[in-house]
């Protein structure tokens, strides 16, 4: 596949189509049913079906080839580019409509690990440094609710937010960087005009 037949216009697209094709690939219509509607048959990219699916594929084992490369770099682009939260219809009685993202999650408590290293020798609050993780990727909340939910001074929290922050930049920007080379090298992306 060449340059001129990519799919993606930035390597990011290519990595959020992946990792949320399952999200948009079940329709309550058939193909027919909604070319009979005048519905369109998918959004995006244009690809759905089993076209997406060997699409979302494709990326997936590049992005697991960067895994092994870089575990915890892989890790970081899980957590950009899934929503901390996804849809449930349950039907439960306590049912929110949403719960957590078990793929983001998961990104999130491998990323605990790499932000102990961000923090040196010493003790640290795995809570502390879980919320800081979570604050990078998309959880709202300040530095000064963790420390008060954590039971520690806001100086301390904002000592160790800054550490791990500047850790986290550091390896996405690296990752995406790898990211980049990875797709534009399999031919993924449209060419520039």
């Amino acid at each position: 596949m060449d340059a001129a037949n990519g799919t993606f216009r930035t390597p990011k697209e290519a990595l959020f189509f992946a990792l949320n094709f399952g999200k948009q690939a079940h329709h309550p219509l058939s193909a027919l049913s909604r070319l009979m509607r005048d519905q369109p048959l998918g959004k995006g990219v244009g690809l759905v079906g089993l076209d997406g699916a060997a699409q979302a594929g494709f990326i997936m084992a590049h992005l697991a080839r960067l895994d092994q490369q870089n575990h915890y770099g892989a890790c970081a682009l899980v957590a950009r580019c899934t929503h901390p939260r996804r849809a449930c219809d349950c039907g439960q009685p306590c049912c929110s409509k949403s719960r957590p993202s078990e793929v983001w999650c998961e990104a999130v408590a491998e990323l605990d690990a790499f932000a102990c290293q961000q923090l040196g020798t010493g003790l640290s609050n795995r809570r502390l440094r879980r919320s800081i993780v979570e604050k990078h990727f998309g959880l709202d909340v300040s530095v000064e609710k963790i420390a008060h939910d954590c039971g520690i001074h806001r100086a301390t929290a904002s000592r160790h937010a800054g550490a791990i922050r500047k850790g986290l930049r550091e390896l996405e920007a690296r990752a995406w960087e790898a990211w980049d080379i990875s797709i534009a090298e399999a031919g993924m992306l449209l060419e520039a005009a």
